[in-house]
């Protein structure tokens, strides 16, 4: 088997510094506020897992097996998608929540 070491703070240093990827993070933002808005604080919280899922359309493992495949140009931009997401839930719930919720997404723990 083929080890694979994603590099998620290049990932988020190309999101950070692309000006289309600030659009995508700016209206994940917009979807993420009008959903705390709607539902409240409390019930987004429990989705941020899925969050990372939802946005980037794949499981941790997933993009593990296809980082070492021909798929490697999905897997970088579902990995700009999850940085992308990252950046909104920090700005939103903060460092703590969105690091719990990402190490969550990569152990499988969400809802989809």
């Amino acid at each position: 088997m083929i080890e694979v070491n994603l590099n998620w703070d290049a990932a988020r240093e190309h999101v950070e510094q692309d000006k289309a990827m600030q659009n995508l993070v700016q209206s994940i933002e917009r979807d993420l506020q009008d959903y705390v808005n709607q539902d409240g604080v409390d019930q987004v919280k429990q989705y941020l897992p899925t969050h990372y899922f939802d946005e980037s359309g794949y499981r941790y493992y997933a993009l593990l097996e296809d980082a070492g495949t021909w798929a490697r140009n999905d897997v970088l931009h579902a990995m700009h998608r999850v940085a992308a997401v990252k950046i909104v839930q920090e700005r939103i719930f903060g460092e703590t929540y969105a690091n719990n919720a990402f190490e969550e997404w990569k152990v499988g723990n969400h809802d989809t």
